[in-house]
């Protein structure tokens, strides 16, 4: 993972139920257990750190964070937020299965990620506008070493039909992200 202001680090995130688990920060020797879940592609999990927590030099883990994942094939899109001293920390990364890691991501990864990313926020962001600039951001981050730009995908008709809706106040900017992603679907095989 990558955490702005501190590097990356590697974190190993262990599911063992639908609700959830347990986390482990090797580096930081900081672990704990996590709660949540979610449904098509997007979860959402608490974060509990149960030994290692942040001390007074600041070394160590924070308690109470969230973990955002989205499915992206055979890896997931992995986002952390805490809380700490009313400091905001995030980190982000990509985690994969136990084994070999693929080198790059498909044009279906990302698209099906950005369509994951564009159904969950229609239902739990409470500032929509602004999750999709961030969710066309990740997608255009993920297509970036593709050679072929993902010109007749899915996801790339969502991406580039998204910024239509721009123009129009709420309740309308969401009616029409949300046509928008239902057209995309439909395109998917």
């Amino acid at each position: 993972m990558d955490q702005p202001g501190y590097g990356s680090y590697e974190v190993v995130m262990t599911l063992d139920s639908p609700d959830g688990g347990t986390i482990e920060y090797p580096s930081l020797s900081c672990g704990g257990s996590l709660s949540g879940g979610g449904g098509g592609g997007v979860y959402q999990y608490s974060e509990t750190i149960t030994y290692g927590w942040v001390d007074s030099e600041n070394k160590g883990c924070i308690t109470g964070g969230s973990i955002r994942v989205v499915l992206q094939g055979e890896g997931v899109l992995w986002e952390w937020k805490g809380r700490h001293e009313s400091q905001d920390y995030t980190a982000s990364g990509k985690l994969y299965r136990a084994g070999p890691q693929p080198v790059t991501g498909s044009c279906a990864e990302c698209g099906q990620a950005l369509m994951n990313d564009i159904a969950y926020g229609l239902s739990e962001s409470q500032n929509f506008r602004n999750y999709v600039h961030e969710a066309r951001q990740k997608y255009a981050n993920c297509i970036s070493n593709i050679p072929e730009g993902c010109q007749t995908t899915c996801g790339r008709q969502l991406y580039d039909n998204l910024p239509a809706c721009e123009p129009y106040k709420d309740p309308g900017h969401k009616a029409c992200v949300e046509t928008a992603l239902r057209g995309a679907q439909l395109s998917c095989p």
